[in-house]
């Protein structure tokens, strides 16, 4: 693990791997934060419950979209890129993909091609296994 985690070191450099994981972390149960503060009002609608999974993670993901150029504030070698409602975080030698799994290391991961091939074991450029890649 040790190995993994110096060459993601390596990889996020020049930005510390400790500010880095604060940083997109904190983002992380912020988004998370904001969507749960949200239900609530979805609850309350006079035409009645519309509260759910699906609304909480759009509520989440939108969140995550909107502000994810606000981490430039923290991280100022960071380039962010949300075009194609996706979001992709750049530095100088490593572009980040956030994603979500539906299950964990032990489970299936029903996913497309890309992040199918970004997690497989046997290529030389996987940063981790698939186990740490979750």
């Amino acid at each position: 693990m040790s190995r993994s985690v110096d060459r993601l070191a390596a990889l996020v450099h020049p930005v510390s791997l400790a500010d880095f994981v604060a940083t997109v972390g904190q983002w992380l149960r912020d988004a998370h934060e904001a969507a749960q503060e949200l239900q609530p009002f979805r609850r309350q609608n006079h035409r009645g419950s519309w509260d759910n999974n699906t609304s909480f993670g759009t509520d989440r993901y939108q969140y995550l979209l909107r502000t994810a150029g606000s981490l430039v504030a923290d991280l100022p070698e960071l380039e962010v890129e949300t075009a194609y409602q996706s979001v992709l975080f750049k530095l100088p030698q490593v572009g980040v993909y956030p994603l979500s799994v539906p299950h964990g290391p032990d489970g299936p991961v029903e996913a497309r091609d890309l992040r199918r091939q970004l997690m497989e074991q046997r290529q030389e450029w996987a940063l981790f296994d698939r186990q740490y890649a979750l």
